[in-house]
């Protein structure tokens, strides 16, 4: 399984998706859905939603994962041929100076590279500092703004940095962009071939979903619980975990080969908070340690905003819980996961999924005492 989920994830992180432009994955998944699902749906905002029927009476349960990444869109095309940029979602600027980059154009790809001045005419008190947005530029080897335009790209455009998934001197452990949320459409990918093939049994329905500009606004989700109306929500996301110098323990009390987060809290979004159904959390937590698979909680801030969130705050209002998958170094073209928390969320959605209907979502279902 850890091979296939490798190999998905390789096919999905090629694919460039930048919030509001995801339609290469959208078309990547939902080709992917069709010969599965029973039912498979594009809202017109870009959710692909694969309905999943049992027959046998039961509540409906949506697992969605996010198709959108950070990146890029031309703000301008200077009459010389250089792009000026702006940013779609939580893109730092320190880590993508002199980055290569692919820009999606009606044409196909075109490459480019985030221009740097020269540090031997840097001045000496600049050589530590990040130029402001507004003089940044991409220089795609045009020399004129009609060149550019030839090329296929014009104002709106959007594209990425370029870093396709490596593994590192440990086979199990991956870089790479867009891993935040890739991983969590390979599970989803997964395991719909694994229901229609049969290994997953279960009651009512379930609704895998790929959502869209969840790294914009969380939109796809709102979208997509309001049309499905699902009985209970889980998101399936990445978040940053610790373990590294500079993000210690006593900051961030998750690790990479953890295991899945469970957001037990997340104020850090006027929007979007997330606090977990307490049914959904205390059946997640008894089925993890029933079944070995190693389980992290992290409260705000640190796991960062997911879909859960919009369903449970602004979407349809039903049951909702985050689990998310460790990462370190988000929001960089280099972030890294292990593959055995892909596996071990994988292993946990299924135990949900055969589960549906067999678990209470009630507020009251992680301290029976008090119904």
């Amino acid at each position: 399984m850890k091979e296939r989920l490798k190999e998905k994830l390789r096919i999905l992180t090629s694919l460039i998706g930048v919030s509001g432009s995801e339609h290469q994955v959208i078309a990547y998944c939902r080709d992917q859905l069709k010969p599965l699902a029973d039912e498979v749906t594009v809202l017109p905002c870009g959710d692909v939603i694969a309905k999943f029927d049992s027959k046998k009476p039961g509540p409906s349960m949506m697992i969605a994962a996010h198709a959108d990444e950070i990146g890029f869109h031309i703000r301008s095309i200077s009459k010389d041929g250089f792009i000026y940029f702006g940013v779609y979602g939580g893109v730092q600027l320190k880590t993508v100076l002199a980055s290569r980059v692919l820009f999606n154009g009606s044409k196909g790809v075109v490459k480019g590279v985030v221009g740097l001045t020269p540090g031997h005419i840097t001045p000496p008190e600049m050589q530590s500092k990040v130029p402001p947005m507004d003089e940044c530029y991409i220089d795609v080897g045009a020399t004129s703004a009609e060149e550019v335009y030839e090329m296929g790209l014009e104002v709106g455009s959007t594209g990425v940095v370029e870093s396709p998934l490596t593994e590192l001197n440990k086979p199990d452990l991956v870089t790479g962009r867009c891993i935040d949320d890739r991983a969590g459409c390979a599970a989803l990918l997964e395991l719909a071939e694994a229901i229609k093939a049969g290994k997953i049994q279960f009651e009512g329905t379930i609704y895998i979903v790929i959502t869209v500009q969840e790294e914009t606004g969380l939109l796809g989700a709102i979208h997509a619980s309001e049309y499905v109306k699902p009985d209970c929500f889980i998101a399936v996301d990445t978040a940053p975990c610790g373990g590294t110098p500079d993000v210690p323990e006593r900051k961030l009390p998750t690790k990479m080969g953890g295991g899945p987060i469970i957001t037990v809290g997340d104020m850090t979004s006027p929007v979007a908070r997330i606090f977990p159904n307490w049914g959904l959390l205390t059946f997640a937590k008894k089925y993890a340690a029933e079944n070995g698979i190693p389980l992290q909680r992290v409260p705000a801030p640190g796991a960062g905003n997911n879909d859960a969130g919009a369903v449970n705050y602004v979407g349809s209002h039903c049951p909702a819980i985050a689990l998310v998958m460790p990462r370190r170094y988000s929001h960089s073209a280099s972030e890294v996961m292990d593959l055995n928390d892909l596996v071990y969320e994988y292993r946990l959605l299924e135990g949900m999924i055969k589960n549906n209907g067999k678990f209470s979502t009630g507020y009251f279902a992680g301290c029976p005492e008090l119904e």
